[in-house]
């Protein structure tokens, strides 16, 4: 049986490059049992100067980030910039589809970074402590704000 209502936590999830696999098929059960609570997809956070907030993904068919949600990522950065996502998908678009408030958060990389990404060169010596640090800092921020203000982004 599915839990009443889903509790702040982490899901990794597989198989993002060849389908969102992973984050379909969490997304689907949360629908099929009417469940949700904010998703927030963190990926490639380890390189860079600056934290971006995805506003959407896709061109043809965009899929958009939750407006609310992204505001309350400001808050907890006002560093962080605003940014689609054109020619790539994250784990945050099956939650969106199926009209549970989602976003993604990403760093700016490097130019070593992007070039190594998914590569044999893509190893640790590509992650700056600093960004990760940043990034940890972020999300602790961000649970506070939703713990202070008993703030739900959830769309009713």
């Amino acid at each position: 049986n599915p839990p009443e209502k889903l509790v702040p936590g982490f899901l990794f999830t597989g198989a993002e490059e060849t389908g969102l696999h992973g984050a379909r098929q969490f997304a689907d059960y949360m629908k099929e049992n009417s469940l949700t609570c904010p998703v927030i997809s963190v990926d490639m956070v380890g390189a860079g100067n600056a934290m971006r907030i995805t506003t959407q993904c896709g061109t043809l068919r965009p899929v958009k980030a939750d407006t609310p949600l992204n505001e309350l990522i400001k808050r907890a950065d006002p560093t962080a910039v605003y940014h689609a996502i054109p020619r790539r998908w994250g784990d945050f678009v099956p939650f969106a589809r199926v009209g549970i408030p989602a976003t993604h958060l990403e760093n700016v990389g490097t130019p070593d970074s992007w070039a190594s990404y998914h590569t044999p060169k893509d190893t640790l010596d590509t992650i700056d402590d600093d960004m990760m640090r940043h990034m940890s800092e972020v999300i602790a921020q961000l649970l506070w704000i939703l713990e202070k203000e008993k703030h739900n982004p959830v769309k009713s």
